[in-house]
């Protein structure tokens, strides 16, 4: 007997085709649709049946907010309306931050927040911090350590890059939720995120930059893709420490401290560190993360 059938759409879509069809094909958006279909036969006979289907749209991808160590040294800088000294006394009241490890360290306590500004952004080679520190404190009077002090530069930057980059590191991790816990790879793509309605950074409105043009996926997106060096995260797994934000945080303070990097040279920690502040500069979302 043969039949012959008619779908209605309603809700958040429509109807692209086969609507006289046993087969239809249409669109969706996230607010869901009812679809009906009446089938009649050749008495003229008929019933209906329908359906909801509701599409939840996909989940944004993750978000993270990092500064350079130049915007933390930069005394007149800001982040979200606020001056950089004032966000990095913020941070701070949090706990004092300690880079290095137990025996060959450095405190910076929250009366020291303006060292920060005064002594980033570092420069010079990534080194061990000097042998003979012990567990030393940030002098907020002159930003120095008192049993040995801390090289500097001619402008008074600490003169020790991997020192600088851990700092600014240590502190984009309490600035940014999740960061600490985000997995690392070889290979991590992001895109620079707009404020949303509330006109702040990092919050959970941001939208992703569509660049100048106004459409994401052109080739104006503002999209960057930064490197970990391998035998950074061979080194990871060589130590047993977790291949996330934290495992590399971890494993900077060990080199600082002269202990064992599993394999990495101190240039390529840097240069692993550096990835991660850079690449979520300001806000960035998280594209993909994948190996070489």
């Amino acid at each position: 007997m043969p039949y012959t059938f008619f779908w209605t759409l309603t809700g958040d879509g429509k109807l692209t085709g086969g609507e006289d069809t046993q087969t239809i094909t249409f669109n969706i958006g996230s607010g869901g649709v009812t679809l009906v279909l009446t089938v009649t036969d050749a008495a003229a006979n008929t019933v209906q049946c329908s359906s909801i289907i509701i599409c939840a749209p996909p989940p944004p991808p993750p978000e993270f907010a990092t500064l350079g160590q130049g915007t933390y040294g930069n005394p007149g800088g800001s982040f979200n309306g606020v001056s950089t000294r004032a966000l990095t006394q913020s941070l701070l009241s949090s706990g004092d931050l300690i880079v290095g490890k137990p025996g060959r360290s450095v405190r910076i306590q929250v009366s020291a927040a303006g060292c920060i500004s005064q002594r980033l952004p570092a420069n010079g080679a990534p080194r061990e911090l000097p042998s003979i520190l012990g567990d030393a404190v940030l002098n907020s009077i002159n930003c120095q350590t008192a049993s040995t002090s801390l090289p500097v530069t001619s402008t008074g930057k600490f003169h020790n890059v991997l020192l600088g980059q851990t700092i600014a590191l240590s502190l984009n991790t309490r600035l940014s939720a999740g960061l600490a816990d985000m997995a690392i790879c070889n290979m991590i793509t992001t895109q620079a995120a707009l404020p949303g309605v509330d006109g702040l950074l990092g919050t959970s409105d941001d939208v992703r930059n569509p660049g100048p043009d106004g459409a994401l996926g052109t080739a104006d997106d503002p999209i960057i893709t930064v490197n970990i060096p391998a035998s950074v995260t061979t080194a990871l797994s060589v130590l047993g420490l977790p291949r996330t934000v934290s495992g590399l945080l971890e494993l900077a303070n060990r080199g600082l401290a002269g202990e064992a990097t599993g394999g990495a040279s101190l240039g390529d920690v840097n240069a692993a560190v550096n990835a991660i502040n850079v690449g979520f500069d300001r806000c960035r979302f998280l594209l993909s993360c994948s190996d070489f």
